[in-house]
């Protein structure tokens, strides 16, 4: 994480980061396939519902019917909220410019190496304390 968050700092400071313009003539049916598609090819979606199915089995003491239910509304769920997130996407579009890019780095960076040093810290307490004993 700590070289992860020196990488996103390093990367912020790059003055040359052209932003790609976004082709708005592309049709809706074009980018719902090409999202599907990315969707199908992410390994974690497969671990996603694979976990789904696996803990509505386990966990709950339904019959399959309800257990159709509840994977389909999670499906709907997850349907709109990315429909939700690809409207508010375009929608800030307009306002994220380089500057917007590399200060957001830049914090993120900031975080990431805040982050691994309390993570030093802690396993550094663990061990610490085991070694005493």
């Amino acid at each position: 994480m700590l070289i992860f968050g020196l990488i996103n700092i390093f990367k912020s400071g790059r003055k040359n980061q052209a932003l790609e313009p976004t082709n708005s003539k592309q049709g809706v049916l074009k980018r719902f396939f090409r999202g599907l598609v990315i969707n199908g090819l992410n390994p974690m979606v497969l671990v996603f519902w694979i976990g789904m199915v696996t803990v509505s089995k386990v966990k709950f003491t339904a019959d399959d019917g309800q257990i159709y239910i509840f994977l389909f509304s999670i499906v709907i769920t997850v349907f709109i909220t990315d429909n939700i997130k690809a409207f508010l996407a375009e929608k800030l579009s307009t306002l994220i410019n380089a500057k917007y890019i590399r200060v957001l780095n830049t914090l993120v960076g900031i975080g990431f190496i805040l982050f691994s040093i309390k993570l030093f810290h802690y396993g550094y307490e663990i061990g610490f304390s085991q070694a005493m004993e």
